[in-house]
């Protein structure tokens, strides 16, 4: 069984490839190159960003709502594979990970602020998920979004492992894209936001948290982070 490329899909595969070495100036490739924005944030990879979602390329089979062409998968993963092979730091975990959750279940206020400008390359989510003394095993889950109770509102309080290391060290192996996200999807255990319905859900209630590290609320610090 032969498994290739249509003629269609190839034709855009090489359009592709053209498009990025034209983005791909000296001056990004030498921003890339400096350890502190070897993962992006710089102000030549922001610049390509923009000009990657001005140009209609970042969500091909996003929903034409969002600002997307709604091709098949397919065609998405042609230019993920293609941008990713330049050396570019491309955040496609935001771009096929967290986007598409928002723009299928997300609020209208999510979809309309979050999903369609990281079509148009403006917005960068990190990956909270990992800690440090246990990677991704979410049994030994420590962080926490504890709810506090501050007049006239509530407030979200990030508590625990991950929040400390946020905290302490914005650019700390481990955390994809923290040092320059806007948003950084974080896994954690709900405390005081629902009332449990058995048992279970009041030994443990998993989330996940859109966090805007960017906001004047938000407040990074090393018992945690305040919101």
């Amino acid at each position: 069984m032969l498994i290739q490329l249509n003629q269609k899909q190839t034709k855009l595969q090489n359009e592709l490839q053209e498009y990025f070495e034209s983005i791909i100036t000296p001056e990004l490739k030498k921003e890339l190159s400096q350890p502190e924005h070897f993962e992006g944030g710089g102000p030549e990879f922001k610049k390509a960003m923009r000009t990657m979602g001005s140009d209609g390329w970042i969500g091909l089979s996003w929903k034409k709502e969002f600002g997307g062409k709604e091709l098949s998968p397919i065609e998405q993963y042609i230019f993920v594979e293609t941008v990713m092979r330049t050396g570019f730091p491309f955040p496609f975990l935001t771009t096929e990970s967290v986007g598409p959750m928002i723009a299928e279940h997300g609020s209208a206020w999510a979809k309309e602020e979050i999903a369609t400008k990281i079509l148009k390359g403006e917005i960068i989510f990190g990956i909270g998920y990992s800690e440090p003394n246990s990677g991704t095993d979410l049994a030994s889950l420590q962080t926490k979004a504890v709810k506090h109770l501050v007049r006239p509102t509530a407030i979200a309080v990030i508590e625990g492992a991950l929040a400390k290391q946020i905290g302490i060290d914005r650019r700390k192996i481990g955390i994809t894209a923290l040092a320059h996200c806007h948003h950084l999807h974080l896994q954690g255990i709900a405390s005081g936001f629902t009332e449990p319905r058995n048992r279970i859900e009041s030994l443990i209630e998993l989330t996940l948290h859109l966090l805007p590290l960017l906001l004047p609320s938000v407040v990074l610090q090393e018992g945690g982070i305040a919101i």
